[in-house]
């Protein structure tokens, strides 16, 4: 059971940042638990979600399943809300093949996975044309 966040990572594995040696989808569906280095993005997420905005005051370090480990569960229930920040990732992750860019769209195939979004999540954004 975990959340989505709105780059598309669960458990923080984010999507790989590695421009000149691309992590190809069986290498990142392998990952191991591990501790690694939050990006910029979700310091700024969680600080400003859990602290108040303060991201000197998020770890900037976590222990995080992997996707092995995640994958392997016998159920995997992802949950996605806060309106707005979420509601590109929750399409990308419906309606888009399995990608590392988008961690969470490896649930693809998984036997019992299922995604819960708000109402605010799942609306269409409104058009500005």
């Amino acid at each position: 059971m975990g959340g989505v966040g709105f780059q598309g990572h669960i458990a923080f594995n984010e999507p790989p940042n590695v421009r000149w040696s691309p992590v190809r989808l069986d290498e990142f569906r392998g990952c191991r638990t591990r501790v690694l280095s939050l990006t910029v993005d979700t310091l700024i997420a969680q600080g400003q979600r859990n602290l108040g905005s303060n991201t000197a005051a998020v770890p900037p370090m976590a222990v995080t399943l992997g996707m092995r480990e995640l994958l392997a569960a016998k159920r995997i229930r992802l949950y996605l809300d806060t309106g707005a920040w979420k509601q590109t990732i929750l399409r990308i992750l419906l309606f888009s093949d399995p990608d590392v860019a988008y961690p969470a769209t490896l649930v693809h195939g998984h036997p019992d996975a299922r995604v819960t979004a708000d109402l605010e999540t799942a609306t269409c954004p409104a058009q500005p044309w």
